[in-house]
């Protein structure tokens, strides 16, 4: 959900799009040129908090606030097809970003940035390249169904549901803006929702309605099933 703030600079930076991105890009340099001066030689010993893994995080957490923005102004003005072209690059739903953003009141559909730091890489030459690595992910709930479409019930009678993942890695060039490389795994990818449905339907067959709390499948517990935890639970459970 959008907190006040956030909602706010959205307001702002959608009639002031170039400004986010001065501003983003100001800060990224600011923030390089601060490591490298640190990184000098300094007569006095530097203070042990300058180094900590808390700046590093705050950051990490000021600039994925900035991407988060820029995602959030960019996918109010795409048109249809850019949502679609960003789904096959990016794996992330921004139709369903866009309902999120107009509804604040749901989760369903919000992208979350889990990463945002510099990196370097080596040119042919020798030099070195700064860039973005980018972390973001998407999630939306879905039923978990029978393979003739029936929904699945504990014994309260209450229906299944699943939270699906989609997100992609990006290395951004920060001087252009361009993404240079992209690892993504879509959102919509019907083959890998059919295998993770398979695997959850398995294992209500195989523990019945012990699987619901296993595996998290009742909504009302708050915490749906996250697909990269369906291995490491079911091994933790012994099922094979």
């Amino acid at each position: 959900m959008l907190d006040e703030t956030e909602a706010r600079l959205l307001a702002k930076f959608r009639e002031q799009p170039d400004e986010l991105r001065r501003l983003f890009l100001d800060a990224y340099w600011r923030k390089k040129a601060a490591t490298v001066n640190r990184r000098a030689p300094k007569k006095k010993p530097m203070p042990e908090r300058d180094m900590s893994r808390w700046n590093l995080y705050e950051i990490s957490r000021q600039f994925s606030r900035f991407v988060y923005l820029w995602l959030a102004v960019a996918t109010w003005s795409a048109r249809p097809d850019q949502q679609k072209n960003a789904l096959q690059l990016l794996g992330l739903d921004f139709g369903l970003f866009l309902n999120y953003l107009k509804n604040p009141g749901t989760q369903e559909g919000a992208i979350e940035v889990h990463d945002v730091r510099p990196t370097c890489r080596i040119r042919p030459d020798g030099r070195t390249k700064p860039e973005l690595l980018v972390i973001l992910t998407q999630r939306r709930v879905e039923p978990l169904t029978t393979e003739d479409g029936k929904e699945i019930l504990d014994a309260d009678g209450e229906a299944a549901k699943y939270r699906l993942r989609g997100g992609c890695t990006l290395l951004i060039d920060p001087e252009t803006g361009r993404i240079r490389y992209a690892i993504a795994k879509r959102i919509n990818s019907e083959g890998r929702r059919q295998r993770i449905e398979r695997f959850l339907r398995d294992r209500v067959a195989d523990l019945g309605d012990a699987a619901f709390d296993q595996f998290r499948l009742r909504p009302r517990d708050g915490r749906l099933v996250e697909p990269l935890a369906l291995l490491h639970r079911a091994s933790d459970y012994g099922a094979s």
